[in-house]
C-alpha cells in the first residue's frame, strides 16, 4: 500500500544559477591608410576665366599626384558651382571656382610629401583621416576580446559565489555603440598640427553575455 504514497508529489528541481556580465574589448592598431582632403580655389573677375583656371588647376593637381605614384582610382575630386563674391553694395566683384579633393594614401611618408606640395601650390588642406584598409578584421578582433573579457568577469563572480559555470555563454548579444564604431576612424586637422604624425586607430566592442551554472 506504500508503493504509490508519493505518486502525487512534485520533485523539487534545483534551478541553475545564471551570471550576466558585460564584456569590453579594445584593439589599437597603427593606421595603414589615410584620406587627405583639400581644396583649391581660383578667382577671376571673368566667370569663364575662373572656370578655365579651375580646369587647368585640376589638370596640374592630377598630374602632380600621379607623378608621386598615386593611382587614378585613388583620386577623387568634386568641382563646386561657380560662386560670385559681392561688395558692400551687392555688386559682383569677382567669381570663385573651387575644387575639393579626396585622395587615398597607403604610404604615410608619401602623404607627408604631398602635404608639403599641396600647401606650396596654395591648396587648403582641411583634414587627414587615418583609418585601416580592413576595419572589419580589427573590429572582429576587438569583439573576440570582449567575449573573452565577459568570460573572465563571469568566472570571477562564479568563484565568489562558490559555483562553476559553463565556459560557453548561454546567450550573448553584441551591444557595441555606433559612436564606438566610428572611433575606428581618426581625424586630424592638419592646419592645427605643426608636425605631421601618423594615426593610431582604436576599435571598441562590447557584448552582454549570460553564463549558466554547471551541475
Amino acid at each position: 500500500m506504500y508503493y504509490n504514497m508519493y505518486r502525487d508529489l512534485v520533485p523539487r528541481i534545483k534551478k541553475k544559477k545564471t551570471i550576466n556580465v558585460i564584456g569590453v574589448g579594445t584593439k589599437i592598431v597603427k593606421s595603414d591608410m589615410a584620406v587627405l582632403i583639400f581644396d583649391m580655389v581660383t578667382e577671376s573677375i571673368d566667370p569663364f576665366q575662373a572656370l578655365e583656371n579651375s580646369g587647368r588647376q585640376i589638370e596640374e593637381a592630377n598630374s602632380t599626384l600621379k607623378q608621386f605614384g598615386i593611382k587614378e582610382e585613388d583620386i577623387f575630386y568634386t568641382r563646386d558651382e561657380l560662386m560670385p563674391s559681392y561688395d558692400q553694395s551687392d555688386e559682383i566683384i569677382t567669381y570663385k571656382a573651387s575644387t575639393i579633393y579626396r585622395v587615398l594614401f597607403y604610404d604615410m611618408q608619401l602623404l607627408s610629401e604631398i602635404l608639403f606640395n599641396v600647401k606650396g601650390a596654395k591648396g587648403r588642406v582641411t583634414e587627414v583621416i587615418f583609418t585601416v584598409k580592413d576595419p572589419v578584421k580589427y573590429y572582429n578582433e576587438a569583439l573576440d576580446l570582449a567575449v573573452s573579457d565577459a568570460l573572465v568577469k563571469a568566472t570571477k563572480i562564479a568563484e565568489e559565489m562558490g559555483i562553476i559555470i559553463d565556459d560557453t555563454p548561454q546567450n550573448i548579444t553584441e551591444t557595441t555603440n555606433v559612436h564606438d564604431l566610428l572611433m575606428g576612424v581618426s581625424h586630424q586637422h592638419v592646419e592645427d598640427t605643426p608636425k605631421f604624425m601618423e594615426g593610431f586607430i582604436t576599435f571598441f566592442a562590447t557584448v552582454e553575455a549570460e553564463f549558466l551554472e554547471l551541475e
